[in-house]
């Protein structure tokens, strides 16, 4: 399986505890552009802890990411593409926060629509604006009443006409993706949870949610039940010496 992952924010948030869940069901290779994973490998001919494998590419040029390493399909059981660009993939991880720039907005966009993108939120809920204190209301002539209920119902006859015979613009369909109640908020991972992958190659166990969130992604390609697979994503990992490469593909 191919996994992308998109992101504007730190995306070790995602794909140390993806590494995590993913691990008892095969072996794993990363693809990235973020050099702090260089810190995951003993040396760039065998990089690798366990059974995961770490190709770094600052450029992020995935093909030569894919040449170093002698990539062929079906490698590795789980390839993850980290902010490679990669437009050839199973499935597509999109990380989103409470605040999202335009030029991300304008890839969110692209991809909206792909029936193999998922999003998943991170962090917290924007908070919510302080609502204005009302006016008071201004009275008006009756025949002015009227008048202005004529034309409150006609918009409302226009909107319902509006919902139900005119298509959505990419960007109202992304809209509504990202604001489904059903997406839940996850939790950033602590620096020092972070530290201790990259120094002592301990595993990020998950927070609940992203737990829940992978499950609804993962679950029916790994053909496992929700309860194993909570089980194994909750296993608190006690940390690794890295490991030759002989022992990674």
């Amino acid at each position: 399986m191919e996994i992308a992952i998109k992101s504007e924010c730190d995306s070790r948030a995602l794909l140390y505890p993806l590494i995590k869940t993913l691990y008892p069901y095969g072996i794993i290779a990363v693809y990235s552009s973020n050099k702090s994973l260089s810190r995951l490998i003993e040396n760039e001919l065998e990089g690798g802890f366990r059974n995961v494998r770490i190709v770094v590419n600052t450029d992020g040029d995935l093909e030569a990411a894919k040449l170093s390493d002698g990539y062929y399909k079906d490698k590795y059981d789980f390839i993850i593409y980290d902010n490679m660009g990669a437009i050839d993939y199973d499935i597509l991880l999109c990380m989103v926060t409470n605040r999202i720039s335009e030029s991300y907005m304008f890839d969110l966009v692209n991809v909206g629509a792909d029936e193999k993108a998922f999003f998943l939120k991170f962090g917290s809920p924007a908070p919510a604006s302080k609502k204005e204190k009302p006016s008071k209301p201004v009275k008006k002539a009756k025949a002015q009443e009227t008048a202005d209920a004529a034309e409150d119902a006609e918009i409302e006859n226009n909107r319902n006409f509006n919902k139900w015979n005119q298509e959505k613009s990419d960007e109202e369909e992304l809209q509504d993706r990202l604001l489904d109640k059903s997406l839940k908020w996850c939790k950033f991972p602590t620096f020092d949870t972070i530290e201790e992958m990259e120094s002592r190659f301990k595993m990020i166990v998950p927070d609940e949610t992203l737990i829940t969130e992978l499950y609804r992604i993962f679950g029916k390609y790994l053909s496992v039940d929700e309860y194993q697979f909570k089980k194994g994503a909750r296993l608190k990992d006690e940390g690794s010496s890295i490991i030759s490469g002989a022992d990674v593909r």
